[in-house]
């Protein structure tokens, strides 16, 4: 991404983009879209991420897609979608990272599925679902990346799981939940991925959490929240990833709104949301701090959406990803770092300026 021209990179999606994946050649994109540079895609699609070219990958779904894995074998799909050629797929599919054609792979679920992670041996699911991978399953699952059928793992939780984060042998989750794993956990918990325990980490988090990420031996979480553990927290912070403990880290004044999304790079966290103002200072939906002091940075790409009218309405971001000395920002926009980027672009990470 470093030698892009910065006039190339615009993929020109009809609508929103809710998650990204990206590997060393290919972005892999969902959401609720109906083309991409005038191309028909339903709602999944790739493009190369050096060119930004469409490629041929075109799975035959129906809704919107919300969480996107992917390895050497299979992309699985996960949201509130119908598999337009198998309904006992909808919601919840595998198919062919180089073709898009649907796999023989169980999957499928009877409610939306929010969010996704990868592991070595196994896929990890949080959403609405009952049931899933052929089992029932309460709001999160894990099942054989290979066969799709649900893994014994059962923790059940009470409400909506929206986030995971997978670090050595331990599963963070976060969502909407009270309890989860048959005891009580507002909003966070941790498990031990070896034996499927629910871990004693238990930090508490006063509304839902949307993101958990690993970096710099801490758990940094975002969401709407305005507490950790009691203390103060306004949408983003950090946390010890082994006693649960909120560590030093406080944007301030407060984040006005909710975050969906973090990224950390060189001591620099990257959030995104519906926020109009954090630390004081007016940062719009995308803004970035450094981690050591919460300081809000001059980096201002200011996503914006315009009506109908040409009058400028909220934007929102959903997700961002590191590539390089660059970001991949997806969300609601159509215009971010200068330039006019439908729902999805490339951002020079310290400029700020769009590829």
């Amino acid at each position: 991404m470093e030698t892009l021209n910065v006039t190339d990179w615009d993929p020109c999606i009809s609508d929103d983009v809710n998650t990204i994946a990206a590997d060393e050649n290919k972005v892999f994109i969902g959401g609720a879209f109906m083309s991409i540079n005038g191309a028909p895609r339903g709602s999944a699609a790739a493009v190369d991420l050096n060119t930004c070219d469409i490629l041929p990958w075109n799975p035959e779904i129906d809704g919107s897609v919300l969480a996107i894995q992917a390895n050497e074998n299979s992309v699985y799909l996960g949201g509130d979608f119908s598999c337009l050629t198998d309904p006992t797929k909808n919601n919840l599919l595998a198919v062919d990272p180089e073709t898009g054609v649907l796999q023989e792979w169980t999957g499928g679920a009877n409610d939306l599925v929010y969010t996704m992670v990868l592991a070595e041996d196994c896929l990890y699911t949080g959403g609405y679902f009952t049931r899933t991978g052929g089992s029932n399953r309460t709001h999160i699952a894990s099942l054989d990346p290979e066969t799709g059928n649900a893994l014994p793992w059962n923790p059940g939780a009470n409400e909506l799981v929206t986030s995971f984060c997978l670090n050595d042998q331990t599963l963070y989750a976060g969502g909407w939940f009270s309890a989860i794993g048959g005891n009580t956990r507002i909003r966070l918990a941790a498990f031990d991925t070896s034996t499927g325990l629910l871990l004693p980490w238990n930090p508490q988090s006063s509304e839902v959490v949307t993101e958990i990420k690993y970096f710099d031996s801490s758990i940094f979480v975002c969401g709407g929240f305005d507490s950790i553990a009691g203390i103060p927290k306004s949408s983003i912070a950090r946390i010890d990833p082994d006693s649960g403990t909120p560590l030093p880290f406080e944007i301030f004044p407060s984040i006005n709104s909710f975050v969906r999304s973090i990224s950390m790079s060189d001591n620099i966290i990257y959030f995104g949301g519906d926020f109009t103002e954090a630390g004081g200072l007016t940062h719009s939906y995308l803004a970035n701090a450094d981690i050591s002091t919460g300081e809000i940075l001059p980096w201002n790409p200011s996503p914006y959406l315009h009506n109908e009218l040409l009058t400028i309405n909220p934007a929102d971001i959903y997700e961002i990803i590191p590539i390089g000395n660059s970001l991949l920002v997806a969300g609601e926009f159509d215009a971010v770092g200068g330039k006019v980027r439908m729902n999805l672009a490339a951002i020079n990470k310290y400029t700020g300026e769009a590829y």
